[in-house]
Order: C-alpha cells, then structure tokens, then sequence
C-alpha cells in the first residue's frame, strides 16, 4: 500500500476542513507526527505534508461513538 502524501491545501479540501483545524489537529495531538503528518524538509519552518488515509483512519477512529457510552444510552 502506497502512501498519499498532500499539501495542506490538498488535505483541506479532501478533509473537507480549514487550514485551521488542521494546525489545532496537529498542536492537540489528534494528528501525530510522522504518521498522520510529516514536515517536507527537516525544519521547523518547512511546511506540512498530509498522510490523506491516515488522517481519515484517525479523525474516523477519534469521533466514532459508542452506543454503550452516551448518556441517554445510560439512562
């Protein structure tokens, strides 16, 4: 399996998110380092590049919710 690594602008509109939310992704931890995301070149003011499968796995991994652990599933 081949990784699709995209530019920022190219993940925002895959992701269907803003520039923004990416950077909150990464600084929150959501996304991490060299999985979901990587630099281009090994500078902290490089810019970003996107593991596009990777990222979806993830955002979809973080928001699923279970039935069991809702409150009105408790009640």
């Amino acid at each position: 399996m081949t990784t699709q690594w995209a530019t920022t602008r190219k993940a925002c509109d895959h992701l269907n998110v803003s520039e923004s939310t990416l950077y909150l992704l990464r600084k929150n931890g959501i996304f991490k380092a060299n999985i979901d995301w990587r630099r281009k070149f090994p500078s902290n003011k490089s810019g970003v590049l996107y593991d596009l499968t990777q990222c979806e796995k993830t955002l979809k991994a973080r928001f699923v919710t279970d039935p069991k652990t809702l409150e009105l599933a408790n009640a």
